[in-house]
């Protein structure tokens, strides 16, 4: 998972990256910085998100979509 995946996800479930952070228990700033490069995502991030945000068909969607526009 990217960073824009990880942003895909949470505009999926219609979340500010401040609610987001507070979801998964880490800073904002490491969701901001996730979302734009800055710093990876690390492992235990993406246990936390796949372990609060179940990976639903409409949410796959949405990061499928995020995938096609960065590849355009």
């Amino acid at each position: 998972m990217n960073g824009k995946e990880m942003r895909a996800i949470r505009l999926a479930y219609g979340l500010t990256q401040q609610e987001f952070s507070q979801c998964l228990g880490t800073s904002l700033s490491s969701v901001a910085m996730a979302e734009t490069g800055k710093r990876k995502v690390t492992d235990r991030l993406r246990f936390k998100i796949a372990r609060h945000f179940p990976l639903t068909t409409e949410v796959q969607a949405v990061i499928e979509s995020a995938e096609q526009l960065e590849g355009s």
